[in-house]
């Protein structure tokens, strides 16, 4: 399956600059219209999954520029605009994926078991929303990763989560890349996507991922440079395709064309 990616670069290439700490954290309060663009340029070029852009509108993260009381309808507001797009598709149906994000809160400053008590509140307005996938977005610190996931899999069946990889293909906190995907799994992940700067530690961190993910299925995400042109960008997952990687996606600077040759190789694939 294919998963759309790079989120905020399209925001700001469509002309939406946001400002201050979140920058385009409210992207959905403030400018909507470039929103739903951008899911409707995904849509469009073929995307299985677009990603409702709620990865930063929990209450806590939102009380920073005074928006934490309308952490729900800005959550809301931005499920609406991705399932709106994500309708209008007219090459089969289109998932929406909520996306769960950290915090921001460094983990000597809070509790492993309140972090979780905060994002089962972020998954409940995902709920009221009417989510049914859920991505659990890479945190600062695994511990907080596994208590995101936990409190999401609680509610969601579809819970998803992205592990981010340093160059040695170990998580970017440094947790041993089997410890993390066997949690993420014990807890109730269904996908592991693994995301990386670059396509080198994926190939080997993906195939030791798959031998411990207890039923879960394994994905990537690698990041999209600037001058990255889409035909290297589906060149690069598709060598991860053949290694058994189940949802691909990208980071950074993806644009349409890099998710149409992403799409067509992937349609070869099936049809072959």
């Amino acid at each position: 399956m294919v998963l759309d990616g790079g989120t905020s670069a399209a925001l700001a290439r469509l002309g939406f600059h946001g400002t201050g700490p979140l920058r385009d954290a409210t992207a959905a309060r403030d400018a909507p219209d470039v929103l739903a663009a951008v899911h409707r340029e995904f849509v469009q070029s073929g995307v299985d999954i677009v990603t409702a852009w709620t990865v930063a509108t929990n209450a806590r993260t939102l009380a920073r520029v005074g928006f934490g009381m309308r952490a729900a309808a800005i959550t809301h507001r931005a499920m609406d605009l991705a399932a709106e797009e994500a309708a209008k598709s007219l090459d089969g149906p289109v998932l929406v994926a909520s996306a769960l994000g950290p915090l921001g809160v460094e983990r000597d400053r809070i509790s492993m078991r309140a972090a979780r008590d905060e994002h089962r509140e972020q998954v409940a307005r995902l709920v009221s929303g009417g989510a049914t996938l859920c991505m659990v977005e890479s945190m600062p610190s695994f511990e907080e990763t596994l208590a995101a996931t936990a409190a999401a899999a609680e509610s969601i069946a579809e819970t998803w989560v992205s592990l981010t990889l340093d160059a040695q293909g170990a998580v970017s906190d440094g947790t041993e890349l089997t410890r993390a995907v066997r949690g993420c799994a014990a807890v109730g992940a269904r996908v592991i996507m693994l995301s990386s700067a670059t396509i080198g530690p994926l190939h080997e961190a993906l195939e030791r991922a798959q031998t411990c993910a207890s039923g879960a299925l394994v994905g990537v995400r690698v990041h999209v440079a600037q001058d990255s042109t889409p035909e290297r960008f589906a060149s690069s997952l598709g060598t991860c395709i053949t290694r058994g990687a189940h949802v691909v996606s990208g980071s950074g600077y993806v644009t349409g064309a890099h998710i149409k040759a992403l799409r067509d190789f992937v349609r070869a694939r099936r049809a072959a």
